[in-house]
C-alpha cells in the first residue's frame, strides 16, 4: 500500500509542476517582450550558474539550448509538453522565481499532499 501512495504523490507533484508551468506561460505571455527576453536572460545566467556549481545535468543543455536557439516559443513548448519526456525535463526547472509567490502558493494549496493514511 505504501508504494501505491509514494506512486501517488509523485504523480500529484507532477500534476502540481505542469499547473506552474501553465501559470508561467500565462504570466509570461502577458509580458513585453523585453521583459519576457529580460527574464529568459536571467534564467541563462541562472543555468550558466547551476553549470558551474551544481552536479550538471542534461535538462540545464535542454533549457539553455531552448532559449537559445528557439526562443520563448520553445521554451513554452517545453513547459507544457505532456509527454514522459515533459516530465523529465519539467523536474529541472530554471523558471523557479519568475512566478509571483501568490500564484506559486495557490497552486501548492491545490496540489498539497497529504500524507495522513
Amino acid at each position: 500500500m505504501k508504494d501505491k501512495f509514494h506512486f501517488r504523490g509523485h504523480e500529484r507533484i507532477d500534476r502540481r509542476t505542469l499547473a506552474l508551468c501553465r501559470h508561467l506561460v500565462l504570466y509570461m505571455e502577458r509580458q513585453k517582450d523585453v521583459k519576457r527576453q529580460e527574464k529568459l536572460a536571467a534564467v541563462l545566467k541562472k543555468l550558466t550558474r547551476w553549470k558551474k556549481h551544481d552536479v550538471h545535468c542534461a535538462e540545464y543543455d535542454i533549457w539553455e539550448k531552448a532559449i537559445l536557439n528557439g526562443g520563448w516559443n520553445e521554451v513554452k513548448r517545453l513547459l507544457l509538453e505532456k509527454t514522459d519526456y515533459g516530465v523529465q525535463v519539467r523536474q529541472i526547472n530554471p523558471f523557479i522565481g519568475i512566478l509571483p509567490e501568490n500564484i506559486v502558493d495557490k497552486v501548492y494549496r491545490r496540489y498539497r499532499i497529504r500524507h495522513d493514511g
